[in-house]
């Protein structure tokens, strides 16, 4: 016998002929790792009971599964994770649900602008969030997106990609907001030049009347280019009148 089974084997052999002992005794619902013969050590059964001869297990899919103890190499519980442990698998779950929230939004936008084109409404169909990549992040990239950095979930080769294709971007670009809860729109349309923000800079109310409007120039905002309309169209002074319905909304 391969002397690594065998040392495993007498390592064991308590479990598989005398049960776990008191201290460590299996009840139901404990997570087990074991080995049927000569297989791989499996570690996704959950315990459920267990007589002298029979070791009896639930799978990953519910199916229950009767092991003779015979063919058992090892079974042995899992420790509980740790409150690390279980801190980094929540954050590697809301990450993915994060991503895919992320790319069901970006696939909603380009779709909406793309009918926006095929409607001779618009020319560009590029977001915001597609342009220059300024900031790698380990094996990620920051995307650009306007004043602030967001939408990171490009891997290293689409974000080579995505710097090839848009290259230091000269022309318009868009943010979409995407809702059920009133029309779809576009809420900022930007002009960039060699990649950076260059002419106007413009946003619009969920009724899509223009909100506000500044011009940037290489990169900079231009003093004193601001301007204000509140959602009927008016001309008002600054962003809080601007915006003043929708803080009426909130109750703020």
């Amino acid at each position: 016998m391969n002397p690594a089974r065998l040392l495993v084997l007498l390592v064991s052999l308590p479990l598989i002929l005398g049960g776990c002992g008191e201290k460590n005794k299996l009840v139901k619902g404990d997570k087990l790792s074991l080995a049927i013969g000569n297989g791989p050590v499996i570690k996704d059964y959950t315990f459920i009971s267990e007589t002298e001869n029979i070791l009896t297990v639930k799978k990953q899919n519910g199916s229950t599964l009767d092991i003779p103890k015979a063919r058992l190499l090892f079974y042995e519980k899992i420790p509980a994770p740790s409150p690390e442990e279980l801190r980094d698998e929540r954050d590697k779950r809301e990450r993915a649900e994060w991503i895919q929230k992320e790319k069901k939004e970006y696939a909603e936008e380009k779709a909406f602008l793309n009918k926006l084109k095929a409607e001779g409404r618009i020319e560009e169909t590029i977001l915001d969030k597609e342009l220059a990549i300024v900031e790698k992040d380990g094996n990620e990239f920051e995307v650009y997106n306007d004043e602030y950095d967001q939408f990171n979930w490009w891997t290293e080769e689409q974000g080579q990609r995505l710097l090839k294709k848009y290259g230091p971007y000269t022309g318009k670009a868009y943010q979409v907001e995407i809702s059920d809860d009133y029309d779809d729109h576009i809420s900022h349309v930007s002009n960039y030049k060699n990649g950076k923000a260059h002419g106007l800079h413009i946003t619009y109310h969920r009724n899509s009347i223009k909100a506000e409007e500044l011009l940037y120039e290489d990169g900079l905002i231009v003093e004193g280019s601001k301007k204000y309309w509140n959602n009927k169209g008016q001309p008002v002074s600054s962003a809080v009148e601007a915006y003043s319905h929708v803080f009426e909304s909130k109750g703020e």
